[in-house]
């Protein structure tokens, strides 16, 4: 049997070093930033659109040939991802996805210290604030391993959160929508969620990524553009670093929790849009969004 393995990762959380302690001495290891090198002569981000065609070309003859492959990019886009999966999965037996979950910090120290494929800070914010994290609900993967790559133990992580916890207490969100700091928003927001765990567990983490979103307009006022996405990481990243159970509702709770605006705070529109483009999204995960929407919206009198 062969596998498609498709590697997610931000930039220096570690891709590449799981890939070669990972990879059998047969397999196929394609890498896109080796491929630039090896087409342009130094990595190249202008030409993206002809490396993945040939990267993706070498995937489906690997693949026919019955290789099993290690497809390492980024791969944090989920349109993208899954397209990439629906291209592939004729040519092997099952589609694998791994996913390097590195602590923001950790991905910051690296960037900073790295002699090459060093990125401007906007781009590695940006990224940041984009990443989609991979789930059995996006498609039916064979398998989906997240794996922790950063530098902390379980013991210093633990310490973080609580002094981080602390420091939100007094944190001013200065946005017009939220009249108490973010410490006693989240824990509101978890109090009100009441007994449903599910929600609960999302409140505690849904605004966790604001402070590293904060933008301020010209007015004064704060926003925090992509603090769903970075949130949802944020939970990953400390789960699977304390080697616990990953549900992918908190996750996909986390990082819908603000989209109910898109509808008006209509959840039955959400879930029938929804249910069309997602797999798996039961009831009880729409009885957890709503209950935690609701809580969100929950203001200080």
């Amino acid at each position: 049997m062969n596998y498609l393995y498709i590697l997610v990762g931000l930039p220096g959380c570690g891709k590449s070093s799981l890939v070669r302690a990972e990879a059998q001495e047969n397999d196929v290891v394609l890498s896109s930033d080796e491929l630039r090198v090896e087409m342009y002569g130094f990595e190249d981000q202008t030409h993206n659109g002809e490396v993945f065609q040939e990267m993706n070309k070498r995937t489906r003859e690997a693949g026919k040939a019955g290789k099993t492959v290690w497809y390492d990019a980024t791969n944090i886009n989920r349109k993208r991802r899954v397209a990439l999966a629906n291209e592939m999965k004729k040519h092997f037996s099952g589609i694998r996805v791994v996913m390097c979950a590195c602590p923001i910090e950790d991905l910051i120290t690296r960037n900073e210290t790295r002699e090459e494929r060093h990125l401007p800070w906007e781009k590695l914010k940006q990224m940041i604030q984009s990443i989609q994290i991979p789930t059995i609900h996006e498609y039916p993967y064979d398998d989906i391993l997240y794996a922790y790559t950063g530098n902390r133990d379980g013991f210093m992580r633990d310490i973080d959160m609580s002094i981080g916890m602390m420091q939100l207490m007094d944190y001013n969100q200065n946005n017009k929508y939220h009249n108490e700091t973010l410490g006693k928003h989240i824990l509101r927001t978890y109090d009100n969620c009441g007994e449903n765990a599910l929600a609960k567990m999302a409140a505690f983490w849904h605004d966790m990524g604001k402070p590293f979103c904060r933008t301020t307009d010209d007015k004064g006022e704060s926003h925090y553009y992509g603090h769903g996405m970075v949130s949802a990481y944020m939970y990953l990243v400390y789960t699977a670093q304390m080697l616990q159970e990953i549900s992918t509702f908190v996750v996909m709770l986390i990082e819908f929790h603000d989209q109910i605006f898109n509808f008006n705070h209509d959840i039955e529109k959400m879930k029938e849009q929804y249910n069309e483009k997602y797999l798996r999204l039961y009831d009880e995960f729409w009885i957890a969004l709503d209950i935690l929407t609701k809580a969100d919206r929950v203001r200080r009198e």
